[in-house]
């Protein structure tokens, strides 16, 4: 689908980033586990939590605000949505936010594209 340059959007290493925070949250969470291990054992013992265990609740939720943030959509992914098939899977139906925009893609796309009113849903 080609677009003018007014709404041409790159990529801005969106998948890079998506990838490196899947990369880095793998990780904290296999440390989450020893973290689990050594605080559980702290606490059996009667000893307090060792101190390096908040460092890690610290990295802990850095990490997840970066996967948060890696995985916010795009303003691309936020504007269409793709709600569905037809039965032959041979078309995909686009949920369109901007009215404007989805009237005049219908209208530069008119052997490829049309105005559905209806869903069926099973």
């Amino acid at each position: 689908m080609e677009v003018c340059e007014d709404h041409s959007v790159a990529d801005n290493a969106e998948m890079r980033a998506r990838g490196l925070a899947t990369l880095v949250a793998s990780i904290v969470v296999a440390f989450s586990v020893l973290a689990l291990i050594f605080t559980g054992a702290d606490y059996w013992a009667g000893r307090p939590v060792s101190p390096w265990v908040y460092s890690y609740l610290l990295v802990l939720l850095l990490s997840g605000l970066f996967v948060y943030v890696a995985f916010c959509p795009s303003a691309l992914e936020d504007s269409i949505r793709i709600i569905g098939f037809d039965f032959e899977l041979q078309y995909v139906w686009l949920a369109m936010r901007n009215p404007i925009y989805r009237e005049t893609f219908v209208n530069e796309n008119p052997v490829d594209a049309e105005l559905v009113k209806w869903i069926v849903k099973a």
